[in-house]
């Protein structure tokens, strides 16, 4: 893949029950996780160049960009360029070098199937047994909701997050995440964006792109205990999503919760980035013994 585009707050669009119209304009914003925290933004963007036709099928052209902001200046980089088709409730991926179309999800599965998810990078599936299926009401259409657990394969594979929702995909990036690079691509899905105002996560006020770094000021006591034993809480109105590092850089877990259990974690220094919008700042703990 190549680098690409920075932070937006998206409005999707859905046009009938479990179907959404990527006639319009199609947008994907996904945090990207970072290996050691800085307090720079950086996001995946993916976004649609156009339409086309394979092998008499309607699909669509989507720029991947690599964003972030540094210096207060945005910087974007074109990553790699991707075919998708989106219909009767089948993602596919269309690889050009073998005029291949691939399933990245389907969601006329039902519960105990086996689900295959085509990894752009590796170019092989990663495979997944479906736990559980939800719907969810957003922008008053129905969104079909998996909810995945991976099977394990011999040798270097993608990663699926557990959660994966109709025509947007996962919720921590589009495709299954390379294993074997650190990070991998992509994090928590910050919004997606088709035709006639469909949003999700329902609530955004639309995608907009901040140039300005802005960091998150903490008041004292509002992270606790720290030094920490058990569990850290995170007394914040609201934030995105919190990432934890070890004191090498090496992320630990990611979390969207209040609470965070650490009891298991080795005695040491460890770093928590939390992220809300386009700001963001960094903590520094002590995990003590128990």
């Amino acid at each position: 893949m190549k680098p690409f585009l920075f932070l937006v707050f998206i409005t999707l669009a859905c046009t009938s029950t479990y179907s959404q119209d990527w006639s319009g304009d199609v947008q994907w914003i996904y945090y990207q996780e970072s290996f050691m925290p800085d307090g720079i933004p950086k996001f995946r963007k993916f976004s649609k160049a156009g339409d086309t036709t394979v092998q008499n099928r309607n699909c669509i052209v989507l720029d991947e960009f690599y964003v972030k902001i540094q210096n207060n200046q945005l910087i974007n980089n074109l990553v790699e360029t991707h075919i998708l088709c989106n219909e009767n409730k089948v993602m596919d991926y269309y690889n050009p070098e073998d005029s291949t179309f691939y399933t990245l999800y389907d969601f006329n599965l039902s519960v105990g199937d086996t689900s295959k998810s085509y990894c752009p990078i590796s170019n092989i599936y990663t495979y997944t047994l479906i736990d559980s299926l939800k719907e969810e009401v957003v922008n008053g259409q129905a969104v079909q909701v998996q909810f995945h657990s991976m099977i394990y394969q011999p040798g270097w594979q993608c990663e699926l997050s557990s959660r994966v929702i109709e025509n947007i995909g996962s919720s921590k990036y589009l495709f299954p995440r390379f294993g074997a690079v650190d990070p991998p691509q992509g994090g928590y899905l910050m919004c997606y964006s088709a035709s006639n105002n469909f949003i999700y996560p329902e609530g955004n006020q639309g995608c907009e792109i901040t140039v300005s770094e802005k960091h998150i000021e903490f008041e004292a006591g509002s992270i606790y205990p720290n030094p920490v034993t058990h569990v850290l809480n995170l007394d914040l109105l609201s934030f995105d999503y919190c990432t934890l590092f070890d004191s090498s850089g090496r992320q630990v877990l990611s979390s969207t919760e209040k609470t965070i259990n650490m009891e298991n974690l080795r005695t040491g220094l460890y770093y928590l980035k939390i992220v809300d919008k386009n700001k963001s700042g960094v903590v520094k703990l002590v995990k003590a013994d128990r």
